[in-house]
């Protein structure tokens, strides 16, 4: 591979353009399946994007090529900890500290398995973004910098008018206006009693996956709203669904119907999908429901393709076989609009949609698909 695709893919993975830098490397696939930096750079890519699957696959290839590589051991324990196989993590993350005794990531990271290591406690650090602090650097985010010397700008401007600005605030409620809007003019802000009296009293005739605590049930909430504000709504829909398959009030579950009815004003692209989940993750779930409504982005093989008589698109997707050798399962895959044109069955492919189970078992109501090809990518 040249070194300009090498050094175009590190910047993007730096930039934390994960899909985009997948595609960049998906188009040298062909001459480059042996290059161990290639298949670190996708299994990074892959990690940071939720797909563990498709990373574990690029790892072990990169581990056939040389073992000794602390990013690459990195990666592979931080598949096993996300798992919660933290007896499998540990060998690795000692294998790092006998190449670089002073690596702080693999300290760090038993420190957490030693003190924090239960399954529950790292879904939680998972679902909210702080297991990544044990995943591979990638480095300082140059956007960042640029953010950061804008801001102290903007800050000097800023502190001028605060005093007058702050004078003729109200108070909002129990939210504050975030990113998107305040959630507090939408009525979706817990009273105190809400609060004390998080649970139902009666469940009877009630179907319940998650049997939570008032704290539990208030926490989920609190998280649901949190991540909305951050644009965050893979991670905001789990959280709503933990609520409405749980044992929360009627008051709980009104609010969390309304915060549902914002999600999503424009399904996700491959660039801007935040939270994915994996296929394993999901399937694997004691309660997969819980990623109903979902985006996921997932790669494998294309079979029993077909054209239904209303124009529709469906396949079941070979999940996690794009190169023949890592088949984790299937999913039916169905774009009720149709796909124009469609991918080539010969080749790895690459979707995003939409989790559901309406039909009672699991598929994905397809948005966007993309192929490697000669001149550039596919899509719908």
């Amino acid at each position: 591979m040249s070194r300009s695709a090498i050094d175009r893919a590190r910047s993007l993975l730096k930039r934390r353009k994960f899909s985009l830098a997948i595609t960049l490397l998906q188009s040298y696939s062909d001459y480059y399946a042996e290059d161990f930096e290639y298949n670190l750079l996708m299994g990074h890519a892959f990690l940071y994007s939720g797909d563990f699957g498709s990373a574990s696959s690029y790892y072990k290839r990169a581990r056939s090529i040389k073992i000794n590589d602390t990013q690459l051991i990195l990666g592979q324990a931080a598949i096993f900890l996300q798992r919660g196989d933290t007896k499998r993590a540990i060998p690795y993350y000692l294998d790092v500290l006998d190449i670089d005794p002073e690596n702080a990531i693999a300290r760090a990271a038993l420190d957490f398995i030693r003190d924090y290591g239960e399954y529950p406690v790292i879904v939680r650090w998972y679902e909210t973004g702080k297991l990544q602090k044990f995943f591979p650097p990638l480095g300082l985010n140059p956007a960042l910098i640029v953010k950061s010397l804008a801001a102290g700008v903007i800050l000097a401007l800023a502190a001028s008018i605060v005093y007058i600005a702050v004078s003729s605030i109200k108070p909002a409620g129990n939210y504050i206006a975030g990113p998107r809007m305040n959630l507090s003019s939408m009525g979706l802000e817990l009273t105190s009693v809400q609060r004390d009296q998080a649970l139902a009293k009666d469940l009877s005739g009630t179907v319940v996956h998650f049997m939570l605590t008032n704290e539990e049930a208030n926490r989920a909430y609190d998280d649901a709203v949190m991540y909305f504000q951050d644009g965050r709504d893979n991670a905001c829909r789990v959280e709503i669904n933990r609520l409405l398959q749980s044992n929360v009030s009627a008051d709980f579950k009104n609010k969390a119907h309304i915060l549902e009815e914002l999600l999503y004003p424009e399904p996700p692209s491959f660039d801007n999908l935040l939270d994915n989940v994996s296929y394993e993750k999901l399937v694997s779930a004691k309660v997969p429901e819980l990623y109903e409504g979902c985006y996921v982005a997932w790669g494998g093989r294309i079979s029993k393709a077909l054209i239904h008589d209303n124009g529709s698109w469906s396949c079941t997707l070979l999940v996690g076989y794009e190169n023949l050798d890592d088949f984790e399962g299937f999913v039916h895959v169905n774009f009720p609009k149709g796909l124009t044109p469609v991918p080539d069955g010969k080749k790895a492919v690459r979707f995003l949609g939409r989790v559901s189970f309406a039909s009672g078992s699991l598929e994905l109501e397809g948005i966007s698909v993309y192929q490697p090809l000669k001149d550039g990518v596919l899509k719908d």
